[in-house]
Order: structure tokens, then sequence, then C-alpha cells
């Protein structure tokens, strides 16, 4: 039997594991299928939906009927819409049901690395080892590459968060 899981999940954002666009979140979680490698939301954004249905089994018999999820920005399948599915898998009916091969999952809050707030000025160095990392670039001296990319990091993550914000409402 396959096992329906509809544990509240973390600050999730999906993204096409093809051309790394936001595909949803999980505020939009309705459960996830284990043994299907399925994520199973209600609102997704950035896709298209093929407008030819398929079939397949899913348990045993020739039981579902599906559109292909695509990601709008680069036309990789990305999941499936079920317009019928087995009776013992009702959740996946109308939800996008996202293959959890095709997308990738990345956990807000989570970073390897973290700036140091407290100190006025540029964000440490951190080339090389990580004492590095303690010291400031010395007066005069070029801002890294990483620092420019952390500033654009933290930028996107911004946007990320405003986006979520508004499709949240």
């Amino acid at each position: 039997m396959i096992e329906v899981n509809r544990d509240i999940l973390p600050s999730l954002v999906f993204t096409c594991g093809q051309c790394h666009r936001i595909l949803t979140d999980s505020q939009e979680f309705i459960c996830s299928i284990e043994d299907l490698e399925l994520v199973v939301v209600k609102g997704a954004t950035g896709i298209a939906i093929d407008k030819i249905q398929q079939g397949c089994s899913l348990l045993s018999a020739n039981d579902s009927t599906y559109c292909c999820i695509l990601c709008d920005h680069c036309g990789v399948a990305v999941g499936r819409l079920y317009l019928k599915a087995n009776e013992s898998l009702q959740c996946l009916q109308g939800g996008f049901s996202f293959d959890a091969k095709a997308i990738n999952s990345h956990q807000l809050g989570q970073c390897e690395i973290r700036a140091r707030t407290a100190g006025v000025g540029p964000l440490p160095c951190m080339i090389g080892n990580e004492s590095a990392a303690d010291t400031p670039p010395a007066k005069g001296a070029s801002i890294p590459s990483e620092h420019i990319l952390l500033e654009r990091m933290e930028q996107l993550e911004a946007d990320l968060i405003k986006g979520m914000i508004l499709v949240h409402q």
C-alpha cells in the first residue's frame, strides 16, 4: 500500500531541477507520496500544463489520467496534474504533483556561512582558510568577489521572500 505523508514541512522553496526557477513553496503543500516520489501542492507558479491527457497505472490498473506539468521557463517536465486518480490516491486529483527527481528544494534560513553583523564595514574576506574570515580586507583593498556574490545572494533571498509573501496573499 502506498503511504501518503501529510506532515507539515519546514519553509521550503521548490525549484525546477533544470533551470532553477521557483515553482512553488511549502505553504502550498498538500502531501508527499514517497513510493511515487511525488510532492503534491495546491498552488504553483512558472508552470505550463500540457493539453494532451495521458493515462498511467499508479497501483494496479490503468486507473489514472493526467496532463504533464512543464516548467514555463525551460520546458522540462516537472510533474503531473492528475485529472483522475485511484480511490486511495484522491489527494493527487486536482493538485500539482511534482516529481521529486525533477525539482530541487531549498530550506529557508539554512546557510552554510553567516555574515558578521555586529561590525560596521565590509564583510570578512572568506578566501583561503577560516581564520581569514575573521579579518576584514585591509583599508583601500578591493572588495573580494565573494563579498559581491554574498550581497547579490542576500538581495535574491529578499526578493524571493517578497515574492512568496505576494503569492501567499
